[in-house]
């Protein structure tokens, strides 16, 4: 699986190969009852910090895991030791870490898997690599922004950039866009005046969603 996240200073990204087990052939074993709707995993903190919650219908569709070795090697304590779950189609608040339990619901009002509300600024998101916050480049020469865009459960088909804070969008489609695979993307363009420039970014999903906190950064030209 692909696991992208931001963080304050930049993008943070990583290919891992991990293996585990399936959430959907350990609630299988289970045998649970006619009634039961789903599938809660939480981690081991008193206050649930991280919670995956998912009804077995999502299940049959994305893959989720018990994930108990990274490369080849048991977690680390800062990857979840001793296990995290990881799952298919969501943000990085549902892979829990330190996994402690799963629970089987029987109340569909717990499985609080709603892409449509709270979580639409999940997805897409985007980020941009190698170019620093406040970063001098060249005025009057091209520089070329580049970075990724992420649908999470949907294919990215096109990525829109700014440099105008986002009153207008220079679009370009994306072919071959893929569930759950990373879309690369790289920008130029040429500053034909010193000064302060900011490129916002961000990605449009198959089910028409943009995210709505774009990846953002300045650069000045001189």
């Amino acid at each position: 699986m692909n696991a992208p996240s931001n963080e304050g200073s930049g993008a943070l990204i990583r290919n891992v190969e991990v293996t585990g087990l399936s959430v959907k052939d350990i609630i299988a074993l289970a045998e649970p009852m006619e009634n039961a709707v789903g599938v809660s995993g939480y981690d081991r903190g008193a206050m649930y910090r991280y919670h995956l919650s998912a009804g077995f219908d999502w299940l049959e569709d994305h893959e989720s895991l018990i994930v108990y070795e990274m490369n080849g090697e048991r977690l680390r304590t800062k990857d979840g030791y001793p296990a995290a779950i990881w799952t298919e189609g969501m943000h990085a608040g549902k892979f829990v870490k330190h996994v402690a339990s799963l629970v089987v619901e029987d109340n569909p009002e717990n499985i609080i898997l709603d892409f449509s509300s709270s979580s639409d600024h999940y997805a897409p998101t985007q980020s941009i690599f190698f170019t620093q916050e406040g970063q001098i480049i060249d005025a009057y020469e091209p520089y070329t922004f580049e970075g990724y865009t992420f649908g999470r459960d949907q294919a990215i088909v096109a990525v829109e950039f700014s440099l105008d804070r986002g009153k207008t969008w220079a679009r370009f489609d994306v072919d071959g866009g893929e569930i759950g695979r990373w879309t690369y993307w790289h920008y130029t363009f040429t500053p034909e005046q010193e000064g302060a420039y900011v490129l916002y970014v961000r990605g449009v999903a198959a089910n028409g969603a943009v995210s709505e906190e774009p990846a953002k950064m300045l650069v000045n030209a001189k």
